[in-house]
């Protein structure tokens, strides 16, 4: 995200519902602007039973794992194999199965099947895909209006999934979003869950102490991503790689330059005595800057990815203190070097 959008995000204020986005966290920078708020929920959901783990043939996730968790003010989930369209009930319908790789389109509808309003937000979609447990994709932020689906009423989101310039860092980097057409780069083959959440208003008839807002309903629908998995390659920032050692350079020349920008250095080392790491799939990597540059820069042999460029955040690229990551079976520590701290 851009450096500037994580300062945001430390000073953001509002609803708890906010946490349905699942932000990553202090593991990289991504571009966004204008009125947007981040989520503070793991990017994961681990999977309660441990030996529920993804099937080999299907790659489908288990019985009791259907849907991510989405959070503490969802009281229940609604998928779209649990309804008979057409249903009094709220609960969102995809258009086809899947689609198919490099590029494609699914669209998803919100159908509001009740006597009631259904409080939204129709920026507030999300995609999580599951390898060995559910792992939030997109998108990183969202504008925060709150929105309504009248009885009776309809939402639909056209969904294009874009592999063609995975190198583009810009492209898939950049935060996605919108409340019809989006398109959503960097998703390999496999399983993926697209949702909304919200909750009913002018209910009288229950007694229960608890806002509305923090009783959400979940709609949500799982579709497929036919095609090759998701490889981790240089963006397109990257003008030179050298290697002293065990240590790698990265240095990013074509980056677009920032006023606000400094000279700062990114630095991550293998080390497997990492405490508590985010495990990241390649879908959440590559859309992670300067970590997908640094993961993508590793080879035999090397312990430690420099990738040297610019941050405009204060502390660099939003990092207070180390942080650690897993990806691909291994650990990491993420550390900055900052002349001006």
């Amino acid at each position: 995200m851009d450096d500037s959008t994580r300062a945001s995000d430390e000073s953001r204020t509002g609803h708890d519902r906010r946490r349905f986005l699942g932000l990553l966290a202090a593991v990289g920078t991504a571009s966004v602007a204008g009125c947007t708020a981040s989520g503070s929920g793991d990017d994961t959901t681990p999977t309660p039973d441990p030996t529920s783990t993804r099937d080999p043939t299907t790659g489908q996730p288990p019985d009791g794992n259907r849907y991510p968790d989405y959070g503490d003010d969802v009281a229940r989930v609604v998928g779209y194999e649990d309804v008979d369209p057409p249903t009094d009930a709220v609960y969102v319908e995809p258009g086809s199965e899947g689609v198919t790789l490099p590029s494609g389109e699914i669209s998803f509808t919100m159908h509001n099947g009740t006597h009631r309003t259904f409080a939204t937000n129709f920026y507030g979609w999300r995609i999580d895909r599951w390898e060995d447990g559910w792992h939030h994709v997109a998108p990183r932020f969202v504008n925060q209006p709150l929105m309504h689906l009248r009885p009776g009423g309809s939402h639909t989101w056209r969904i294009t999934v874009d592999n063609t310039d995975l190198r583009d860092a810009e492209k898939v980097s950049g935060n996605v979003g919108g409340t019809t057409d989006v398109t959503v780069p960097a998703l390999g083959g496999g399983t993926y869950a697209f949702a909304a959440d919200g909750w009913f208003e002018g209910d009288g008839s229950t007694t229960s102490s608890v806002p509305e807002h923090e009783r959400q309903t979940a709609v949500a629908a799982r579709f497929t991503v036919e095609g090759p998995a998701l490889e981790l390659s240089l963006s397109d920032w990257v003008t030179d790689t050298a290697r002293d050692g065990d240590t790698v350079t990265v240095t990013p020349g074509d980056r677009p330059e920032r006023e606000s920008s400094r000279p700062a250095t990114y630095v991550l080392r293998r080390d497997p005595d990492v405490e508590d790491p985010r495990t990241l799939v390649t879908e959440q990597v590559i859309r992670e800057w300067p970590l997908r540059d640094a993961l993508a820069a590793l080879e035999p042999g090397v312990e430690t990815v420099r990738v040297e460029t610019t941050t405009g955040a204060y502390p660099a690229f939003g990092i207070h203190e180390p942080v650690a990551v897993e990806y691909e079976g291994e650990t990491f520590g993420v550390e900055t070097e900052d002349p001006e701290n």
